[in-house]
């Protein structure tokens, strides 16, 4: 059985971790493991990985031996747990997973603004829909009653809409309702699933973070061997040779053989600087254009179909009118 020193850390200090994230989400700070997916509840997936590690040390391995074995663990997290064991419980170890959770969380408020712009347009054009049936369709299709016309495609429309109004003039409603909940509780998984350009910001921000964690470790007088052991790889899967070629161009240089060591901490938080100096880059574009797409694109869409339900069978009309 493998025993931990007296230096080494241990389940409770990875409780303690886990806690202080929980009551960083409690006091309104966004917190992001670096998964795909950050619908499920953080207390569900912090209980999950405070079940994992347990079952592992209570197998034998120490706290050290299961970060550096598993890699189940999401990466961010490990490597922000590294920190947060290795270098005296620095809050530099909370900053990224804050910036993943700030990162999300203002996407989301994005995608939000720029979905409430067309559903506002479309609850108008909802109660002005019903108007024009309850309102101007029968004055409509009495006036081509009394110049003998039975009404052309565009009426024939409305008087259908008219007859099954019940039906949808409540399912509509409660289908946009059901939308929006789901939308409430599932908006981290779908906007990581379909926003294009999404996954490369998150990834950007991740690169930003391995880069301050390893000038945290390297700051602590940590050695450059020890310091990429804890760490880790920068992606799960990947193998911990920091120097390999599967390492980005910004990160490689800062810790190649072209750096020296006094100069290397320095580089890294360049490296992470310049990172994040991306990841705003790319996040600024969508929160400049995508309001501007959707509010065109939908509410363009809901306007067109308002007009030609309004305008359509009026031009019928005056076509019948002047028809000699």
């Amino acid at each position: 059985m493998n025993v931990a020193s007296p230096h080494d850390p241990n389940l409770d200090d990875v409780l303690a971790f886990n806690e202080t994230l929980l009551k960083l989400v409690e006091a309104g700070i966004p917190i992001g493991l670096g998964t795909d997916n950050e619908s499920e509840p953080l207390l569900n997936r912090l209980s999950a990985i405070n079940a994992k590690i347990a079952m592992g040390v209570a197998r034998g391995s120490t706290v050290r031996q299961f970060l550096d074995s598993d890699q189940e663990l999401p990466s961010l997290y490990r490597s922000s747990l590294r920190t947060w064991l290795y270098c005296d419980h620095s809050p530099d170890a909370l900053k990224a997973l804050c910036d993943d959770g700030n990162s999300r969380r203002n996407l989301e408020r994005v995608l939000s603004f720029s979905l409430l712009q067309p559903l506002i347009l479309l609850v108008l054009v909802y109660f002005g829909f019903l108007y024009l049936l309850l309102g101007v369709a029968p004055k409509l299709v009495s006036i081509s009653q009394q110049i003998g016309s039975t009404g052309g495609f565009g009426l024939q429309c409305l008087l259908q809409a008219r007859q099954y109004m019940p039906l949808w003039a409540v399912l509509g409603p409660v289908v946009i309702a059901l939308c929006l909940l789901a939308w409430h509780r599932h908006k981290s998984k779908w906007c990581m699933s379909w926003l294009p350009g999404q996954r490369a910001i998150f990834e950007t921000i991740r690169k930003a973070n391995y880069a301050d964690a390893v000038s945290n470790l390297l700051e602590h007088e940590y050695s450059e061997e020890q310091t990429l052991a804890s760490v880790g790889a920068l992606n799960n899967g990947e193998k911990q040779d920091a120097k390999q070629a599967a390492l980005p161009p910004l990160l490689r240089w800062a810790l190649g053989d072209d750096v020296i060591r006094e100069d290397r901490i320095e580089a890294l938080h360049f490296s992470a600087r310049g990172y994040r100096e991306i990841a705003l880059k790319r996040a600024g574009k969508w929160r400049s254009w995508f309001p501007v797409l959707v509010g065109s694109l939908f509410g363009g869409a809901i306007v067109l179909v308002f007009g030609l339900s309004l305008f359509g069978p009026m031009i019928e009309l005056l076509t019948a009118l002047t028809r000699p």
